[in-house]
């Protein structure tokens, strides 16, 4: 992409990853009648249908991020963090757009949050329950 700016134009370079493996990927083809990124080894897998993306000099695709795990006793410091700002299990739920029973079995640990619902939990209670392996 091309933009203008104060000091006159500028390009930003945006790297896309294949949708299989998640490697940089390289080109854009078909697999099973959707049109996805994949990467040099998966295209096999699929049909090209755009040429091959060569990045400029100096533009590296962003590192993935590392996986990450949930801390002991995630459930009681979400409970705690929760009744230390009055909230009850269906405001936060509604805060945070998951269903009631769903946090609540969270809480208890009887239910292991996706990555995206423990970042949400995190940002509105303050709190850290996932780390880095």
């Amino acid at each position: 992409m091309i933009f203008r700016g104060s000091k006159g134009f500028f390009a930003v370079f945006c790297v896309e990853y294949c949708q299989v493996c998640g490697a940089p990927a390289s080109t854009e083809a078909f697999l099973e009648g959707a049109r996805v990124w994949l990467c040099a080894k998966c295209l096999r897998f699929g049909k090209a249908v755009a040429k091959k993306i060569d990045y400029p000099a100096g533009v590296a695709p962003l590192p993935k991020s590392r996986e990450s795990v949930l801390a002991e006793g995630f459930g009681e410091t979400l409970k705690k963090a929760r009744e230390a700002r009055r909230l009850s299990v269906p405001e936060l739920a509604k805060k945070i757009f998951v269903n009631e029973k769903e946090l609540a079995k969270i809480e208890r640990e009887e239910l292991r949050p996706s990555e995206a619902v423990a970042r949400k939990l995190e940002r509105e209670l303050g709190v850290t329950i996932l780390v880095e392996e």
